[in-house]
C-alpha cells in the first residue's frame, strides 16, 4: 500500500543530521522520508527551493499525502515552494523556529564580514525589513503548525529580542497568517529539532492536524506508542 511522503528541510548553515530524530520517529510510524541536503550558504532562499526542493515535490507526486517537516530557513523554502505551486497531494506542514518575520538579532549580525562570509545570501535575508524575504510572501492557506523554542542563551539576543526567544527568534516573529495551530518547546534555536517535545507535537500535528494539549483516554494508546517511537528515534539517530 502507498505511504505518505515526509520531506524534511534544514536549515542555514546546517546538515540534514539536525533532522535525523524527526527523520527515525517518522519512518518508525511508516511514513516514507527524504530528509534534503543541500548548499544552504550558497545561493538565495529561492533559488535553493526551486533546484532543490522543486524536483523533490514533483518526485513526490503519487504519494497519498506529501507533508513537510522544516527548521529555520527550511521553513522559508516550503513557503516560497508553496506560493509557486501547490502539489495536488499537499498533506500538513510543521515548522520548526521560522524566521517567518525575520530576526533582530540577525539584522545586527548580517552587516558583520564574517557573518556574511560564513552564511552567504540566504543569511543576508534573515534580518528585518528589505533583507527579510520571508516578510515578503503570503500567508500560508494549507495546514501549517508552527513550533517555537524559548531557550536563549546569546547575550546579545537577550537585550535585542522579547521574552521568550530561543537566541535568534522571539516566539512571536515565528507565527504567520494562516497557521492552523502554534506551540513552543523550552529548546534553543539550533538544537529545537532535537527536543523530544519536538519530535512528539511534529508526530501529533503530521497525523492530526493540531499539536497537542492536553490528555484524553481515548487516545492513551497512542500516547503510549508515540513514546516508545520517540525512544527508538533517539536510538536511531545516535547509532547513525
Amino acid at each position: 500500500m502507498p505511504r505518505d511522503h515526509v520531506i524534511l528541510v534544514h536549515g542555514l548553515a546546517e546538515t540534514p543530521a539536525h533532522m535525523a530524530v524527526i527523520e527515525a520517529a517518522l519512518r518508525a510510524e511508516g511514513y516514507d522520508v527524504t530528509n534534503l541536503g543541500y548548499p544552504s550558504t550558497t545561493a538565495r532562499t529561492a533559488d535553493l527551493a526551486d533546484r532543490f526542493l522543486a524536483p523533490l515535490i514533483d518526485h513526490a507526486s503519487a504519494a497519498p499525502r506529501l507533508h513537510f517537516v522544516t527548521h529555520s530557513m527550511g521553513g522559508i523554502m516550503v513557503r516560497h515552494a508553496l506560493a509557486k505551486a501547490q502539489p495536488a497531494n499537499l498533506g500538513r506542514v510543521v515548522m520548526t523556529a521560522p524566521g517567518n518575520n525575520g530576526s533582530a538579532v540577525l539584522e545586527l549580525y548580517r552587516r558583520t564580514p564574517p557573518f556574511k562570509l560564513l552564511f552567504g545570501p540566504a543569511g543576508q535575508e534573515t534580518g528585518l525589513g528589505g533583507h527579510c524575504y520571508a516578510c515578503a510572501l503570503p500567508g500560508a492557506d494549507y495546514e501549517l503548525g508552527v513550533i517555537a523554542g524559548t531557550v536563549g542563551f546569546d547575550p546579545i539576543a537577550s537585550v535585542v529580542l522579547q521574552w521568550p526567544n530561543d537566541g535568534r527568534l522571539d516566539v512571536n516573529s515565528v507565527k504567520v497568517d494562516g497557521m492552523k495551530d502554534f506551540a513552543t518547546v523550552p529548546a534553543r534555536h539550533d538544537t529545537v529539532t532535537f527536543h523530544p517535545l519536538t519530535v512528539f507535537q511534529t508526530l501529533q500535528f503530521i497525523r492530526h492536524g493540531r499539536f497537542f494539549r492536553e490528555l484524553d483516554p481515548r487516545h492513551y494508546r497512542e500516547l503510549a506508542n508515540d513514546l516508545l517511537t520517540l525512544g527508538r528515534a533517539g536510538q536511531t539517530a545516535l547509532a547513525a
